[in-house]
Protein backbone atom coordinates (compact mmCIF):
# COMPACT_ATOMS: atom_id res chain seq x y z
CA UNK A 1 0.00 0.00 0.00
CA UNK A 2 2.83 2.38 0.84
CA UNK A 3 4.41 1.67 -2.54
CA UNK A 4 1.18 2.71 -4.22
CA UNK A 5 1.12 6.00 -2.35
CA UNK A 6 4.74 6.89 -3.09
CA UNK A 7 4.29 7.21 -6.83
CA UNK A 8 6.57 9.14 -9.15
CA UNK A 9 4.09 12.01 -9.22
CA UNK A 10 4.13 12.23 -5.42
CA UNK A 11 7.91 12.21 -5.37
CA UNK A 12 7.88 15.11 -7.85
CA UNK A 13 5.40 17.08 -5.74
CA UNK A 14 7.43 16.54 -2.57
CA UNK A 15 10.61 17.65 -4.35
CA UNK A 16 8.90 20.83 -5.55
CA UNK A 17 7.59 21.63 -2.06
CA UNK A 18 11.06 21.14 -0.54
CA UNK A 19 12.58 23.37 -3.23
CA UNK A 20 10.05 26.15 -2.62
CA UNK A 21 10.61 25.93 1.14
CA UNK A 22 14.36 26.28 0.66
CA UNK A 23 13.87 29.31 -1.57
CA UNK A 24 11.39 30.91 0.87
CA UNK A 25 13.43 30.13 3.99
CA UNK A 26 15.27 33.49 4.12
CA UNK A 27 12.00 35.41 4.16
CA UNK A 28 10.80 33.56 7.27
CA UNK A 29 14.17 33.22 8.97
CA UNK A 30 14.92 36.93 8.77
CA UNK A 31 11.37 38.25 9.10
CA UNK A 32 12.09 40.35 12.20
CA UNK A 33 15.25 41.89 10.79
CA UNK A 34 13.46 42.59 7.51
CA UNK A 35 10.69 44.46 9.35
CA UNK A 36 13.27 46.58 11.15
CA UNK A 37 15.03 47.20 7.86
CA UNK A 38 11.82 48.49 6.28
CA UNK A 39 11.30 50.92 9.14
CA UNK A 40 14.92 52.12 9.05
CA UNK A 41 15.58 52.44 5.32
CA UNK A 42 13.97 53.23 2.02
CA UNK A 43 11.63 50.73 0.38
CA UNK A 44 13.89 50.44 -2.64
CA UNK A 45 16.92 49.53 -0.53
CA UNK A 46 14.85 46.88 1.24
CA UNK A 47 13.72 45.38 -2.07
CA UNK A 48 17.26 45.25 -3.42
CA UNK A 49 18.54 43.73 -0.16
CA UNK A 50 15.83 41.06 -0.27
CA UNK A 51 16.56 40.25 -3.92
CA UNK A 52 20.29 40.05 -3.18
CA UNK A 53 19.63 37.74 -0.22
CA UNK A 54 17.49 35.42 -2.35
CA UNK A 55 20.17 35.30 -5.06
CA UNK A 56 22.81 34.43 -2.46
CA UNK A 57 20.67 31.62 -1.04
CA UNK A 58 19.98 30.26 -4.53
CA UNK A 59 23.69 30.40 -5.37
CA UNK A 60 24.65 28.43 -2.25
CA UNK A 61 21.85 25.92 -2.84
CA UNK A 62 23.02 25.53 -6.45
CA UNK A 63 26.59 24.76 -5.32
CA UNK A 64 25.25 22.19 -2.84
CA UNK A 65 23.20 20.53 -5.59
CA UNK A 66 26.26 20.49 -7.85
CA UNK A 67 28.39 18.67 -5.28
CA UNK A 68 25.53 16.24 -4.59
CA UNK A 69 25.09 15.45 -8.29
CA UNK A 70 28.84 14.91 -8.74
CA UNK A 71 28.69 12.29 -5.99
CA UNK A 72 25.59 10.67 -7.50
CA UNK A 73 27.16 10.63 -10.97
CA UNK A 74 30.31 9.03 -9.57
CA UNK A 75 28.28 6.30 -7.89
CA UNK A 76 26.31 5.74 -11.10
CA UNK A 77 29.55 5.43 -13.07
CA UNK A 78 30.91 2.85 -10.62
CA UNK A 79 27.69 0.83 -10.93
CA UNK A 80 27.91 0.90 -14.74
CA UNK A 81 31.51 -0.30 -14.61
CA UNK A 82 30.65 -3.10 -12.18
CA UNK A 83 27.68 -4.14 -14.32
CA UNK A 84 29.69 -3.76 -17.55
CA UNK A 85 26.69 -2.00 -19.06
CA UNK A 86 27.89 0.88 -21.27
CA UNK A 87 24.45 1.43 -22.79
CA UNK A 88 23.41 3.79 -19.98
CA UNK A 89 26.59 5.87 -19.88
CA UNK A 90 24.84 8.82 -21.52
CA UNK A 91 22.64 9.20 -18.44
CA UNK A 92 25.77 9.37 -16.28
CA UNK A 93 27.24 12.02 -18.57
CA UNK A 94 24.07 14.13 -18.34
CA UNK A 95 24.17 13.87 -14.55
CA UNK A 96 27.76 15.17 -14.63
CA UNK A 97 26.67 17.99 -16.96
CA UNK A 98 23.78 18.94 -14.66
CA UNK A 99 26.13 18.87 -11.67
CA UNK A 100 28.54 21.18 -13.50
CA UNK A 101 25.71 23.60 -14.31
CA UNK A 102 24.58 23.62 -10.69
CA UNK A 103 28.11 23.99 -9.31
CA UNK A 104 29.06 26.87 -11.60
CA UNK A 105 25.71 28.43 -12.42
CA UNK A 106 27.15 31.70 -13.75
CA UNK A 107 29.19 29.80 -16.35
CA UNK A 108 26.03 27.87 -17.24
CA UNK A 109 24.11 31.12 -17.87
CA UNK A 110 26.90 32.31 -20.16
CA UNK A 111 27.06 29.01 -22.06
CA UNK A 112 23.31 28.95 -22.63
CA UNK A 113 23.33 32.62 -23.69
CA UNK A 114 24.64 31.70 -27.14
CA UNK A 115 22.53 34.39 -28.84
CA UNK A 116 24.60 37.26 -27.44
CA UNK A 117 26.56 39.42 -29.87
CA UNK A 118 30.34 39.47 -29.50
CA UNK A 119 31.42 42.45 -27.42
CA UNK A 120 28.16 42.62 -25.46
CA UNK A 121 28.29 43.16 -21.73
CA UNK A 122 28.43 39.93 -19.78
CA UNK A 123 25.50 38.73 -17.70
CA UNK A 124 25.32 40.60 -14.42
CA UNK A 125 22.81 40.84 -11.60
CA UNK A 126 20.97 44.03 -10.75
CA UNK A 127 21.29 43.40 -6.99
CA UNK A 128 24.45 42.41 -5.12
CA UNK A 129 25.81 42.57 -1.57
CA UNK A 130 26.64 46.26 -1.97
CA UNK A 131 23.10 47.14 -3.08
CA UNK A 132 22.01 48.04 -6.59
CA UNK A 133 24.64 47.51 -9.27
CA UNK A 134 24.57 50.80 -11.17
CA UNK A 135 26.91 49.50 -13.87
CA UNK A 136 24.80 46.43 -14.64
CA UNK A 137 23.29 46.77 -18.12
CA UNK A 138 23.69 50.56 -18.01
CA UNK A 139 23.43 51.00 -21.79
CA UNK A 140 20.53 48.57 -22.16
CA UNK A 141 18.67 50.17 -19.23
CA UNK A 142 19.01 53.58 -20.87
CA UNK A 143 17.78 52.24 -24.19
CA UNK A 144 14.77 50.45 -22.72
CA UNK A 145 13.55 52.95 -20.13
CA UNK A 146 15.54 56.12 -20.80
CA UNK A 147 13.02 57.98 -22.96
CA UNK A 148 10.09 57.01 -20.73
CA UNK A 149 12.04 58.11 -17.64
CA UNK A 150 12.76 61.47 -19.26
CA UNK A 151 9.05 61.96 -19.92
CA UNK A 152 8.24 61.09 -16.32
CA UNK A 153 10.87 63.56 -15.15
CA UNK A 154 9.45 66.38 -17.27
CA UNK A 155 5.91 65.74 -16.04
CA UNK A 156 6.54 65.02 -12.36
CA UNK A 157 10.09 66.06 -11.48
CA UNK A 158 13.43 64.38 -10.89
CA UNK A 159 12.38 62.65 -7.66
CA UNK A 160 9.57 60.78 -9.43
CA UNK A 161 11.97 59.97 -12.25
CA UNK A 162 14.43 58.46 -9.76
CA UNK A 163 11.64 56.43 -8.16
CA UNK A 164 10.63 55.17 -11.59
CA UNK A 165 14.17 54.01 -12.39
CA UNK A 166 14.56 52.42 -8.96
CA UNK A 167 11.33 50.47 -9.38
CA UNK A 168 12.43 49.45 -12.86
CA UNK A 169 15.73 48.10 -11.50
CA UNK A 170 13.91 46.24 -8.72
CA UNK A 171 11.58 44.61 -11.27
CA UNK A 172 14.57 43.50 -13.37
CA UNK A 173 16.16 42.04 -10.23
CA UNK A 174 12.98 40.16 -9.35
CA UNK A 175 12.75 38.71 -12.86
CA UNK A 176 16.37 37.59 -12.53
CA UNK A 177 15.50 35.69 -9.34
CA UNK A 178 12.62 33.98 -11.17
CA UNK A 179 14.96 33.17 -14.07
CA UNK A 180 17.53 31.60 -11.74
CA UNK A 181 14.85 29.41 -10.12
CA UNK A 182 13.56 28.17 -13.47
CA UNK A 183 17.10 27.58 -14.73
CA UNK A 184 17.63 25.29 -11.75
CA UNK A 185 14.31 23.57 -12.47
CA UNK A 186 15.39 22.98 -16.07
CA UNK A 187 18.78 21.66 -14.97
CA UNK A 188 17.10 19.28 -12.54
CA UNK A 189 14.91 18.15 -15.43
CA UNK A 190 18.08 16.87 -17.16
CA UNK A 191 18.74 14.70 -14.12
CA UNK A 192 15.18 13.37 -14.09
CA UNK A 193 15.37 12.42 -17.77
CA UNK A 194 18.75 10.74 -17.27
CA UNK A 195 17.22 8.72 -14.41
CA UNK A 196 14.27 7.69 -16.55
CA UNK A 197 11.74 9.42 -14.27
CA UNK A 198 10.60 11.76 -17.05
CA UNK A 199 9.19 10.65 -20.38
CA UNK A 200 9.36 13.97 -22.27
CA UNK A 201 13.04 13.70 -23.20
CA UNK A 202 15.77 16.33 -22.93
CA UNK A 203 13.98 18.88 -25.13
CA UNK A 204 11.72 20.36 -22.45
CA UNK A 205 14.47 20.89 -19.82
CA UNK A 206 16.77 22.47 -22.39
CA UNK A 207 14.02 24.83 -23.59
CA UNK A 208 13.32 25.75 -19.96
CA UNK A 209 17.00 26.53 -19.41
CA UNK A 210 17.26 28.68 -22.53
CA UNK A 211 14.06 30.57 -21.70
CA UNK A 212 15.17 31.20 -18.12
CA UNK A 213 18.58 32.40 -19.31
CA UNK A 214 16.75 34.90 -21.51
CA UNK A 215 14.93 36.13 -18.40
CA UNK A 216 18.17 36.37 -16.39
CA UNK A 217 19.69 38.38 -19.24
CA UNK A 218 16.46 40.39 -19.59
CA UNK A 219 17.98 43.83 -20.41
CA UNK A 220 20.02 42.34 -23.27
CA UNK A 221 17.01 40.31 -24.39
CA UNK A 222 14.70 43.33 -24.42
CA UNK A 223 17.32 45.50 -26.13
CA UNK A 224 17.87 42.94 -28.89
CA UNK A 225 14.10 42.56 -29.28
CA UNK A 226 13.69 46.32 -29.73
CA UNK A 227 16.58 46.45 -32.20
CA UNK A 228 14.97 43.66 -34.22
CA UNK A 229 11.64 45.50 -34.31
CA UNK A 230 13.36 48.70 -35.46
CA UNK A 231 15.13 46.83 -38.26
CA UNK A 232 11.80 45.59 -39.61
CA UNK A 233 10.34 49.11 -39.43
CA UNK A 234 8.50 49.06 -36.09
CA UNK A 235 9.35 52.12 -33.99
CA UNK A 236 8.10 53.21 -30.60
Amino acid sequence: MSNGILTKANYTRVARVIFLLLVSLPVFAFADSIDREIAASETFEYRIALISMMLNVLDKFSIFMGVLLFIIAGLKLKMRVDEKNPSKNFGVIMTFVAGTFFFNSYLAYELVSVWKIAGDERICFMADDAGVNEQCYSDEMSEISGELAERVGKLSGDSVKDDFMNNFRAIIGLFQVIGVIYFMVGTWGLVQVSNGTKDEGYGKPIITMISSALIIDLPHTASMFLDTLQKVGVNF
